[in-house]
């Protein structure tokens, strides 16, 4: 592995959009190799130092973005390990598995702190709340687990109606739930645990749900190959032009809530350069696209960090890759 550097632009990624400076492709700028199987799930720290990786081989992995070297790994589920994601003060990672728990790890210690189970089925998503008091955890048995990260109590379940939940976020305010089963979203209220809004439109499996930074837009992505927009006031939705892309894995918007990367699966050789994609919010286009996987590999995750200068992805060819956004240049 070789180690790479941020790269210190002083033009902001909003103005390059504007200007239209986006290039069609982009190469990764490292690649982190460790993983036996296939990984599922990347997010970077708060402070963008740490990047978590879960994998299909039952293992976390923690990696230092400056040198790309593996810092720690975290063993103990016996399943698949579909999710991660760090608390807000970066102090907690939490992991949800096919082995039907949560675990909560010390970054810092690299240890289990606790580990999290009872009512849930194969836990396929988990999210902190924005106040970093609640983790929520996504099953496959149609329930969603809120869970005190303090007493490591469970303080309600949910359930859906339709199929496994395969996808949850809150909303950045933390007013707001979001849950992705069969075809539908679910806006759920944090407080109340009332079912605000049912939103359909998509028509198979929904794999991932995301806020945009100011909370007011949310992109959902599923088996139907679709991208779809909703404006969270009016639940207004509108499709991005996906056709001849595979099934859409993951979503991530961009902190400055100008861009969202989407994962997917190509589902022909012709269109393997479609692993992923940067969209213009702005324009509904789709305005770069990040080859290096392996050939034809599927994409199952996408994360942008912190300051909006690199993005990682997990892919099923075992690696993750991390791409310098601030190299995107006129054809």
């Amino acid at each position: 592995m070789r180690s790479f550097r941020f790269v210190l632009v002083s033009v902001s990624l909003s103005l390059i959009l504007s200007l239209g400076l986006l290039a069609n492709a982009l190469a990764p700028i490292s690649t982190l190799l460790g993983h036996t199987d296939r990984v599922l799930s990347v997010a970077f720290s708060p402070d963008g130092v740490i990047l978590a990786s879960g994998s299909r081989d039952h293992t976390v992995r923690l990696w230092e973005v400056s040198s790309g070297k593996c810092v720690a790994v975290l063993e103990g589920h016996a399943g698949h390990v579909n999710s991660v994601t760090f608390s807000p003060d970066g102090e907690v990672l939490a992991s949800g598995s096919n082995d039907c728990t949560v675990r909560l790890w010390s970054v810092a210690a690299h240890r289990c702190i606790a580990t999290l189970s009872g009512r849930m089925a194969g836990v396929k998503s988990v999210a902190f709340s924005p106040d970093g008091a609640l983790l929520a955890a996504a099953a496959s048995n149609k329930t969603i687990t809120l869970w005190s990260v303090s007493s490591h109590e469970s303080t309600a379940i949910l359930r859906e109606t339709m199929n496994e939940v395969g996808a949850i976020a809150f909303s950045p305010d933390g007013t707001l739930l979001a849950t992705g089963t069969m075809g539908q979203i679910t806006l759920w209220n944090d407080s109340s645990h009332e079912i605000l809004a049912v939103l359909t439109g998509h028509t198979s499996s929904i794999f991932s749900v995301a806020f945009s930074p100011n909370g007011t837009l949310l992109a959902s992505a599923s088996a139907d190959k679709r991208i779809r927009l909703t404006e969270v006031a009016t639940q207004q939705a509108v499709n991005l032009p996906t056709e001849r892309s595979g099934y859409v894995n993951s979503l991530a918007f961009s902190p400055d809530g100008t861009l969202l990367a989407s994962g997917e699966s190509p589902i022909a050789v012709q269109w393997r350069d479609r692993q992923i994609r940067l969209w213009n919010l702005a324009s509904k286009q789709c305005v770069a696209t990040l080859s290096g996987h392996a050939c034809a590999s599927d994409v199952f995750s996408v994360v942008f960090s912190p300051n909006g200068q690199l993005l990682a992805s997990g892919g099923s060819d075992k690696t993750i890759r991390l791409w310098d956004l601030a190299l995107l240049k006129t054809p």
